[in-house]
């Protein structure tokens, strides 16, 4: 009898985390609809507010409830929780819609380069990101995002890189950092070649 109460506690535990993944997602997916419904040509203070609209527009009532519950964040209270809110769902929109948080930036180009040096941390969450060290010993991020031009296998060679002298070029491009509810410059590898 035991065993079965003790089975049954995880199977609920288990479809209750299932089921909080599920509404999140779901909520971070219309959230993106919205934004892909945004004209690309506002600007970065108008795009900001507008993606917290889609954000608070894309709850219902029983996913407020929800959120409230399970992360105690009131989306009836935005000027109280909707930084946390915007971070909680937009780290979801950003594995849902990349592309479409990329779209709202692509008039935000502000910068093209190349640099060389040596890889010393390749760190993979949602993204692939390099620290490359050059030449005067600065260490800069640059984030694989999109198609890569490159010599390499790089998705099956990505973490052998740590230590290799290579040549980045990038787009260095504003995108929403719901981390901190703003747009900050992530510089995006467009080539990588390996020495």
């Amino acid at each position: 009898m035991m065993k079965f109460l003790l089975s049954a506690l995880l199977s609920f535990a288990t479809v209750h985390n299932v089921n909080a993944q599920d509404y999140l997602d779901a909520m971070a997916k219309r959230s993106c609809e919205c934004v892909e419904k945004l004209p690309e040509n506002i600007n970065k203070q108008t795009i900001t507010m507008q993606v917290g609209f889609c954000i608070l527009q894309s709850a219902s009532p029983d996913d407020k409830l929800k959120v409230l519950k399970d992360y105690q964040l009131d989306m009836n209270n935005p000027m109280k929780d909707g930084q946390k809110t915007g971070e909680l769902i937009g780290t979801r929109m950003a594995s849902v819609c990349p592309a479409t948080l990329i779209k709202l930036s692509s008039d935000a180009i502000e910068a093209r380069g190349s640099v060389s040096g040596k890889i010393n941390k390749v760190d993979a969450d949602n993204f692939v990101v390099f620290s490359l060290q050059d030449a005067s010993g600065k260490v800069s991020k640059y984030i694989w995002l999109t198609q890569v031009k490159t010599n390499l296998d790089l998705a099956a060679s990505y973490n052998n890189l740590i230590g290799k002298t290579v040549k980045i070029s990038f787009e260095t491009k504003d995108i929403f950092d719901p981390k901190i509810s703003e747009y900050r410059p992530f510089k995006i590898i467009t080539n990588l070649q390996a020495n």
